[in-house]
């Protein structure tokens, strides 16, 4: 349940009063001050004229409106709320439509109050929860890291939230682009596992993807070879007031990263080869591997926060 305390701003978007109001019905007794708008414009204005709004539930089934085209619009304001989607029908014409909203969720009017009020109720949690980890992390001056992790999948994501938490330090507080920093941990882990301590060619690996394998299957596999058994990955990570560092190395034979592909060259588009590489290097101020080529270091540097 939400604690008792404070009153959250809910804009709720629909042009049929009946919907509207079962919406109202189910999130009774809840600490929301519901807004109503009944199409683009007014849910646009709302946004406009007031910046405390903390929640918007938008019925796809009111026809009168077009929920994709607010939907861009409520990106385009960077609203920073989450934003809920009640439809009946989803399927994936729809799920690729509105893949560029990043913080969406979506489930059915008809699954009444535990579903809707469920979705709320996780989403402050989470939202207190990160507000609170900010602003402890205001206070980290200083901190280092060793991980020794063995050739298992299952620990990076774990992993690439512990070596994220703080960043705030360095002025990383936008949640796309810390999305988009964890993303870049974990290929770089992926890539030490598989390519480094397992050896798996990139031609290998997509055999065995063809064949039915999946990727956890495959590191299992390898992991039990005598060869590859007890090989580990290092992940060093120091965090100061002017960076955040990470060196991941494995303990495998590297490679000539000078020869990775670029994929952002219409030529290579189409590669699968060098794609994770090449994202990361969006995503930080430096990425540089050693000589052999088991060892890649990660920069960020600081951030101004607006």
């Amino acid at each position: 349940m939400i604690a008792v305390g404070r009153s959250y701003k809910i804009l709720i978007v629909s042009s049929n009063f009946d919907r509207s109001e079962k919406i109202k019905r189910l999130l009774a007794n809840k600490p929301f001050i519901l807004i109503y708008a009944k199409d683009e414009d007014e849910a646009v204005n709302a946004l406009v004229n007031d910046n405390k709004i903390f929640y918007i539930i938008i019925d796809y089934d009111s026809s009168d409106y077009n929920s994709l085209a607010l939907l861009k619009k409520i990106k385009k304001r960077n609203f920073k709320g989450g934003v809920l989607l009640l439809i009946e029908n989803f399927n994936d014409k729809i799920r690729k439509k509105i893949k560029f909203f990043e913080s969406l969720s979506v489930t059915s009017l008809d699954r009444e109050k535990d579903g809707i009020a469920y979705i709320l109720d996780n989403y402050i949690r989470s939202f207190r929860k990160t507000k609170i980890n900010i602003e402890v992390s205001r206070f980290v001056k200083f901190e280092k890291k060793l991980y020794v992790i063995p050739n298992s999948l299952k620990y990076m994501k774990p992993i690439s939230e512990h070596l994220t938490r703080d960043l705030v330090q360095v002025g990383i507080v936008d949640k796309n682009f810390l999305f988009n920093v964890k993303f870049g941990i974990q290929e770089m882990i992926i890539n030490a596992i598989e390519h480094g301590n397992l050896e798996i060619t990139y031609e290998q690996k997509s055999e065995m993807l063809r064949n039915g394998l999946d990727l956890n299957e495959i590191i299992k596999k390898y992991s039990a070879l005598p060869k590859f058994k007890n090989r580990k990955v290092y992940i060093k990570y120091l965090l100061t007031k002017k960076r955040a560092l990470y060196i991941i190395k494995d303990q495998g034979n590297g490679f000539n990263w000078r020869e990775t592909p670029d994929c952002s060259k219409s030529e290579n588009h189409l590669l699968e080869h060098g794609r994770g590489i090449m994202m990361t290097k969006n995503y930080f101020d430096e990425v540089r591997y050693n000589d052999k080529g088991n060892e890649v270091t990660l920069v960020l540097n600081k951030k101004l926060i607006e």
